[in-house]
């Protein structure tokens, strides 16, 4: 089996605003950012709404999340000559 080391690094980039992992930003998102709101939590915390890193759920998280509001992140595959059935 042969690697593509550009697309395997693209698979590991998350997508900013993702906070859950489903690779869409959207409402689920925005609902661990509302139920933090104005709260300190654990710095970097996805789960928790943070994901500028702060340790503070606000503006700067929110901005986050928006701007890529609503993205769907398509991995691409990770190996050479795939299709897109793969």
């Amino acid at each position: 089996m042969q690697w593509d080391f550009v697309n395997l690094v693209q698979l590991a980039t998350p997508l900013a605003g993702d906070l859950n992992g489903d690779g869409f930003v959207g409402r689920d998102d925005l609902n661990f950012i509302l139920g933090d709101w104005g709260t300190n939590v654990t710095p970097g915390s996805l789960t928790m709404g943070d994901p500028s890193g702060d340790g503070f759920v606000g503006q700067d998280d929110l901005n986050i999340l928006l701007s890529r509001w609503p993205i769907r992140w398509l991995p691409m595959c990770a190996k050479r000559n795939c299709t897109s059935n793969s």
